[in-house]
């Protein structure tokens, strides 16, 4: 994502005169350092998170703006390819739109906060989702210091950091299920049956699933 992100900018600057360059460069050599500390600053709550959610099978995924990509794939990737649960991500901007309907005490939301022009989409859901809803977790660019990054374009590099942040996410999410992150049933091509086995869990795939 970095490398694209700096070959978009410098594109962008060549051929229409782009004169964010500058503060997209001083990000880029911030960003390392702000994602490490980040790490080190969740490690706490994700186990936090895995030890309260880990019996949950379904999650609603809340982002806007750039991060809404991010969402999406943690989504479809990280929670139902690898670890089997039903999840849907929904824009900050269409919970209003009908998503909230189903909002209660009982199901789980993981909220991307960004920084930048869509934060009041992120702001206006939250604000929303803490008055009925109880299982609500917060993931802040802010407060995990994004804004240390120049605001013309801090918003550009919401996904960089949450994709390493939910990849802690999902980690102890999957150690705690006793679920692999890499176990498939369907996503190799096998000849034969194989039985895959990891802590007390038995799958079984057989001929030739794709």
């Amino acid at each position: 994502m970095a490398i694209m992100l700096d070959m978009s900018a410098q594109i962008l600057a060549g051929l229409e005169g782009y004169d964010q360059l500058p503060a997209f460069r001083d990000a880029f050599a911030k960003i390392d350092t702000i994602v490490d500390n980040a790490i080190d600053q969740v490690q706490p709550r994700t186990k936090a998170f895995a030890d309260k959610y880990a019996h949950e099978k379904m999650f609603y995924i809340l982002g806007s703006g750039p991060s809404f990509g991010h969402a999406y794939g943690f989504a479809i990737c990280s929670l139902m390819e690898m670890q089997w649960l039903d999840a849907a991500p929904i824009h900050s901007g269409e919970y209003f739109h009908g998503p909230f309907e189903v909002t209660d005490k009982n199901k789980p939301y993981i909220v991307l906060e960004s920084v930048g022009r869509t934060r009041p989409l992120d702001e206006r859901a939250l604000k929303f989702l803490h008055k009925y809803a109880e299982k609500v977790e917060v993931v802040d660019a802010k407060e995990l210091g994004l804004d240390m990054i120049d605001s013309k374009v801090a918003e550009f590099f919401n996904p960089i950091l949450f994709y390493t942040i939910l990849s802690e996410y999902r980690a102890k999410l999957a150690d705690k299920r006793d679920h692999s992150l890499d176990v498939r049933r369907y996503m190799a091509r096998c000849h034969t049956k194989k039985k895959v086995i990891w802590g007390n869990n038995n799958y079984e795939r057989t001929g030739d699933e794709v």
